[in-house]
């Protein structure tokens, strides 16, 4: 039974030999009748050291010998030519070609894994050339055609380099543009990898703020243990509330254990710890613009700047943006579906401010004052009965005032639009303001 790779090789062969059969009927006839100049010559080796690369060379060109014969077998016959014995003295020796080409290739190219572009180009230009002076004697000999002359020669020297710097070309051109899709790649891993981290930074936030309920709960349980003692209760009354206070404290425990363990594998490395603003603004954008199309929503998001500059924490302040920018778009897809998102920065007063701003559905008065509320939310997901849990502007205003010492408001008009406006003192979010700073200090008497 064949296996899955003997089977995958032969299918690369049988498409490499497609691919240069085909092309080879791409032509133009030089100095000798029937000798064909075609783009199949480059493509050759240029398959050889790309697609087939599994595919042994003399395997790659056995097939793609018989497919080129088999090929202009029937254009030769479909093109009105009868007699078998007038066709294969045409067609046998371009045939002939590619199994000396891939014999000459063997030879100098050698280890095509390793083999640098000088040295496959410099391969292909020698293989183009003897296997043409080969196929112009098989010609001589079997056709009867014209030989080699001097000036044949120099002919068939100046197409071998003219084709061997093409496939040069052609193949830095394909390690070029794998590069790009290389990097292309490892730029979205790093922007999910940036948003992750930002998330996760985000939820960590707010955990520590929950750490402290999780200590008064336990404090008070263990209080009214205290409390209960001093009535006449049976013990095990007593006693379940210190047992709820020890429960508490069990879980406070692995509440920490699980913080500090996300904190350790999503600490700052010391090469992330700034980041420009124009580039937290393009992973941004980016995401939300995926987010759109996932949601297959007609919503346009982009961004004013002021000007560029280096943000000291900046997957803080990713987060805050980011949850802004996706509660503005869960709000249009809760309306029309279709809107626009502007976002908006500028230093100014000792200030960095920054908006968000969309034209949805806008928020009534009544709930305009309770949108900061832990637990409070305006959405509703109609196919599931379920309430968004209304922890991500909650989140946004305990960050951008305990963390930055800045001010958050929202201002909305329904029908017309949101608008969101963070105020964060410049010397708490640009690198470079803190040293200012402390320069100033030091220097008071």
């Amino acid at each position: 039974m064949i296996s899955s790779q003997v089977f995958r090789r032969w299918r690369t062969a049988l498409a490499i030999g497609m691919i240069v059969a085909l092309s080879s009927e791409i032509y133009l006839h030089f100095f000798v009748d029937d000798f064909r100049v075609s783009p199949a010559v480059i493509l050759f080796p240029v398959l050889l050291v790309t697609l087939g690369l599994d595919t042994p060379v003399l395997a790659q060109a056995s097939v793609t010998s018989l497919l080129v014969l088999v090929n202009r077998f029937l254009v030769q016959r479909i093109g009105g030519t009868s007699e078998i014995a007038l066709i294969f003295p045409r067609v046998i020796p371009g045939a002939m070609f590619y199994l000396t080409y891939g014999l000459v290739f063997l030879v100098l190219e050698g280890d095509r894994w390793t083999a640098r572009i000088p040295r496959t180009a410099a391969a292909a230009a020698a293989a183009d050339f003897l296997s043409n002076v080969f196929e112009v004697l098989v010609r001589e000999q079997v056709a009867g055609l014209g030989g080699l002359t001097r000036e044949t020669l120099a002919k068939l020297v100046l197409i071998a380099a003219v084709r061997g710097a093409l496939v040069a070309v052609i193949l830095l051109a394909e390690r070029w543009y794998r590069l790009l899709v290389v990097r292309e790649e490892h730029e979205k891993r790093y922007r999910r990898l940036f948003m992750l981290t930002t998330s996760l930074k985000g939820e960590i936030y707010l955990m520590r703020k929950n750490t402290e309920q999780v200590e008064s709960v336990m404090g008070n349980a263990y209080r009214l243990y205290e409390e209960l003692k001093n009535y006449d209760l049976p013990p095990e009354v007593s006693g379940r509330s210190l047992d709820i206070a020890r429960q508490v404290h069990e879980i406070k425990k692995d509440y920490f254990r699980i913080i500090q363990g996300i904190e350790e594998e999503i600490g700052q490395d010391p090469g992330t710890l700034e980041m420009k603003f124009s580039d937290l603004t393009e992973i941004l954008l980016q995401t939300a613009r995926t987010t759109i199309a996932a949601k297959k929503l007609e919503i346009t998001i982009h961004c004013e700047s002021s000007g560029d500059f280096l943000v000291t924490e900046h997957y803080e302040l990713m987060s805050i943006l980011n949850n802004l920018v996706n509660n503005a778009i869960e709000a249009i897809e809760s309306g029309r579906k279709a809107g626009h998102i502007l976002i908006t920065e500028e230093i100014r007063d000792g200030n960095l401010l920054l908006s968000v701003r969309d034209d949805g559905p806008g928020i009534s008065a009544r709930h305009l004052k309770n949108i900061f509320q832990m637990g409070y939310s305006t959405k509703f997901d109609p196919k599931t009965g379920n309430i968004f849990r209304g922890v991500g502007l909650c989140g946004v205003k305990n960050q951008v005032e305990e963390h930055f010492g800045g001010t958050i408001t929202v201002e909305s008009e329904p029908g017309v639009y949101t608008l969101f406006s963070v105020r964060i003192p410049e010397d708490r979010i640009v690198a470079g303001k803190q040293d200012e700073l402390g320069k100033k200090g030091e220097g008071g008497s």
